[in-house]
């Protein structure tokens, strides 16, 4: 049931990366990609393994790369675990103190990974 239902994500996520390329103006607003499964299982890991492609042809503002400039800022972090393209940005970041990293934020995955030691 489960491979069927990534078989199935995955031509949504082509169809979308494919129709994005097809017309300049597309996407004219965010796009929401819900991915009713648990973390981990087999349909999550590929919606994260497509999230990059995607966000490569689609998070983009009159050409600017919006996640790049989210990290740049200090207002997002670079997840490493899917890709390594901001972590230079965020290092920088850091070291300009700006946005959550002129606080003692803890990382998600960090706090997620306690919340389950903890268990």
């Amino acid at each position: 049931m489960r491979c069927g239902a990534g078989w199935i994500l995955g031509a949504i996520i082509l169809k979308i990366a494919t129709a994005g390329v097809a017309h300049a103006e597309y996407p004219d607003r965010p796009i929401h990609l819900l991915v009713p499964y648990p973390p981990g299982g087999l349909v999550d890991t590929m919606a994260r393994t497509m999230q990059e492609p995607l966000s490569k042809a689609l998070c983009r503002a009159d050409g600017v790369d919006i996640e790049a400039e989210l990290v740049r800022n200090g207002m997002a972090l670079a997840f490493v675990r899917y890709s390594r393209d901001y972590v230079l940005l965020e290092d920088q970041a850091r070291a300009d103190g700006l946005g959550m990293h002129g606080h003692q934020c803890e990382k998600p995955w960090d706090w997620r990974a306690r919340q389950r030691a903890d268990k």
